[in-house]
């Protein structure tokens, strides 16, 4: 196999989660390797080589210096923005349709060093895109034009066909207009579609309500011998020094997010590394962690984003790599390094959404006791909050006591106006060692605000087509803003089964999910029978499959909603009964 095999080998492969399955990126790659413009002016003028510089990561792990100081913020959908000076922002989106695509500029922050824009491109046809190896679309920069006519080049950003962010040089505070041009849709044939897109843009000071949510720099725990902040590592082989170095560690609202670098060794090669990487906090149990969503992040070669809640510090990063030569061979076996680190003020270990059990009042039977109790949460962002599961009941010697859920006949003689975050159990024993342990580990909970995305692959060539059932096409990686829990789509199926058809999604996902109840928003026609929808975790993979079908007709694109979703975790209370 020679070098240039090996490379195109290994770059799908990186890539294979990012890209539809129908996409054959070497071609396009290796076109663009030949360009006269040096590497760097290609990144920051061509957004679709970030993704290009994401899988050549092998050549550029360094890690870039960047302050986080207490006047940052993280403004979604933007970044993180400095607050030091007066903030402006876009008085409101603009849109502009030309033979039905439809460019918005959705967001702009302007700050003292720097200018951060946001804009979508919808419902780019089919045909205007390139369909075969050899052809390419349009690279092109936008940039923003001031009145006096000065023009403000890309410093970096990047994105998906469907939209970017791109960051610009500040503009002075006494400017308030601009205007963002786009000289063409991004990767669409020449004469297939409007160029030359001009926006004009109109600025204002920041509202006292915008969502700005604090961004605190956590150093490290620090040590009593040096007392100074700093990490701990460990290498299991003798003599060697590890290249696995904590750089940035950022609360930002309830995530957190942990950015370092990886050192390369003096000689020729480098250190790549596995997908094996996991954390685990103080008890052992393995935390889920994806790859940092947040925008406007600082450079890092490797980064992990997780929620806190019942995390138990300090936590320890796991690391496998190996050392690849420049002929792509393994230059020696795989080595594991550790991290551990912990904020220097960690959080108590809460219950996920502060959900708690507690016993009301108990009734004595013949053969043992009636259980009425309720369940609290203290997350706002939940609505509603319903045991799922099955309840179970130990004593002090850890023996399971028999109990069972009361029918809704029993319960409702028993509790007056029976609410939905009420339970009512059969306890059928009255001979147990006291007190008794109740415990539930799976909820229902209702979320104030619906999980929401869309999905639209008609610039991939879907139809609804029957050769297309089983056909899995990769989405990129969307983020679902599951209220503390992280979830990630990057993969979606047509299927079907008898008179219905839908998708199977496929989720990255904590595993405290247990299901998502996706549900067709919008896109949907002529139903004559109920949807069905499932939920389940792949027992090999653990990634969350979630299937949603109709006996309607279905077009793009297709909006997506959760309202709700099954959790699991261990929730406990203590009783201690009087003796029989």
């Amino acid at each position: 196999m020679t070098r240039e095999e090996r490379l195109q080998q290994a770059l799908e492969g990186i890539a294979a989660r990012q890209i539809p399955e129908t996409t054959n990126l070497w071609p396009r790659l290796a076109a663009r390797i030949e360009e006269r413009k040096s590497l760097m002016q290609n990144l920051r003028a061509r957004p679709a080589l970030a993704l290009f510089i994401l899988l050549l990561a092998l050549a550029l792990l360094t890690g870039a210096a960047y302050a986080v100081g207490k006047s940052l913020g993280y403004l979604p959908g933007v970044g993180i923005i400095d607050q030091s000076a007066p903030i402006r922002v876009l008085a409101e989106p603009v849109s502009m349709t030309r033979e039905g695509i439809t460019v918005t500029v959705k967001q702009a922050a302007l700050t003292a060093d720097q200018t951060v824009v946001v804009y979508t491109v919808e419902n780019v046809p089919w045909e205007a895109r390139p369909h075969t190896e050899n052809v390419h679309g349009c690279f092109a920069t936008p940039f923003l034009r001031l009145p006096d006519g000065s023009e403000l080049e890309l410093i970096e950003g990047g994105g998906e066909m469907g939209g970017a962010r791109f960051v610009y040089p500040a503009i002075p505070p006494q400017v308030n207009e601009a205007t963002f041009f786009l000289p063409c849709i991004e990767e669409t044939l020449p004469g297939k579609s409007p160029v030359n897109w001009q926006l004009p843009l109109h600025f204002v000071p920041a509202p006292p309500d915008l969502t700005v949510v604090p961004v605190i720099e956590i150093q490290p725990t620090a040590t009593a011998e040096t007392d100074q902040p700093m990490v701990v590592t460990e290498t299991p082989t003798i003599g060697a020094t590890s290249p696995i170095t904590l750089t940035h560690a950022m609360q930002i609202g309830d995530q957190y997010v942990l950015l370092g670098s990886l050192t390369q060794p003096s000689s020729d090669g480098w250190i790549q590394l596995t997908a094996a990487n996991q954390i685990t906090d103080a008890s052992g149990k393995e935390i889920f962690a994806s790859s940092p969503t947040l925008a406007g992040l600082p450079s890092y070669d490797w980064g992990f984003q997780f929620n806190a809640a019942g995390v138990t510090f300090p936590i320890t990063l796991t690391f496998t790599g190996e050392e690849v030569s420049t002929d792509l061979s393994l230059a020696g076996p795989p080595q594991t390094w550790t991290l551990q680190w912990s904020p220097q003020n960690p959080p108590e270990a809460a219950a996920l959404y502060g959900i708690s059990l507690h016993l009301d009042r108990f009734i004595p039977v013949e053969d043992g006791y009636y259980l009425i109790g309720h369940t609290d949460w203290t997350d706002e962002r939940i609505a509603g909050v319903t045991e799922y599961g099955t309840m179970q009941a130990f004593d002090a010697n850890g023996n399971e006591v028999p109990v069972e859920k009361a029918k809704f006949a029993e319960a409702v003689t028993l509790v007056e106006n029976l609410e939905a975050n009420q339970w009512v159990y059969h306890l059928r024993s009255k001979t147990f060692s006291r007190p008794l342990t109740l415990r539930l580990s799976l909820f229902n909970v209702e979320f104030k605000q619906p999980v929401r995305f869309s999905l639209d692959l008609r610039s991939y060539g879907f139809t609804f087509a029957e050769e297309q059932v089983g056909m899995a096409w990769k989405t990129g990686l969307i983020p679902l803003e599951v209220p503390g829990l992280g979830a990630t789509l990057f993969r979606v199926t047509y299927v079907r089964e008898e008179e219905k058809h839908g998708f199977e999604f496929t989720l990255e996902a904590d595993p405290r999910l247990q299901s998502l109840a996706l549900d067709f928003e919008d896109g949907v026609t002529g139903e004559t029978g109920p949807r069905v929808g499932t939920s389940h975790h792949d027992l090999q993979s653990g990634l969350l499959l979630v299937t949603v079908l109709t006996d309607g007709q279905l077009s793009m694109p297709l909006s997506i909603v959760a309202y709700g979703a099954d959790v699991t975790g261990q929730w406990e209370t203590q009783w201690a009964p009087p003796s029989p």
